[in-house]
């Protein structure tokens, strides 16, 4: 797996397989940064943001944005960018190692976790596009 390093102006499309919650993040941030083509996409069913996603976004005056199944026509306009665990599954796409927690999990610790990954996602994101 690769992390973004270089500077791009293509928009980006954010991908995950965790039914668009780390797509919604990482597109809110990039819309909060004045990338307001970013789109959130998933390899499966889209479903509805989490608590812990929004209640991190809506921390720092963000929001979830619509997301969609992911197409592969989409690589030929954006720079897509994989979020998740294991090998990326996305061809010719960038991966960002990510996790968010369970819904089981403790809520305090998927807070945490979402932060931690959202205050990445944003670093991520200023050192990808200018």
């Amino acid at each position: 797996m690769s992390v973004l390093s270089g500077q791009t102006t293509s928009p980006l499309c954010f991908v995950d397989a965790q039914g668009g919650a780390l797509a919604r993040l990482g597109a809110a941030i990039a819309h909060a940064l004045g990338q307001k083509d970013a789109i959130a996409t998933t390899l499966g069913d889209v479903l509805p943001v989490p608590e812990d996603v929004t209640t991190v976004l809506d921390e720092v005056g963000m929001t979830a944005p619509e997301t969609s199944r992911f197409d592969d026509s989409l690589t030929s306009k954006h720079l897509v960018v994989w979020l998740g665990e294991g090998s990326n599954p996305v061809a010719n796409a960038q991966a960002w190692p990510a996790v968010l927690l369970a819904p089981d999990a403790a809520h305090f610790d998927r807070l945490v976790v979402a932060r931690i990954v959202r205050d990445r996602f944003e670093r991520q994101i200023k050192t990808t596009r200018r």
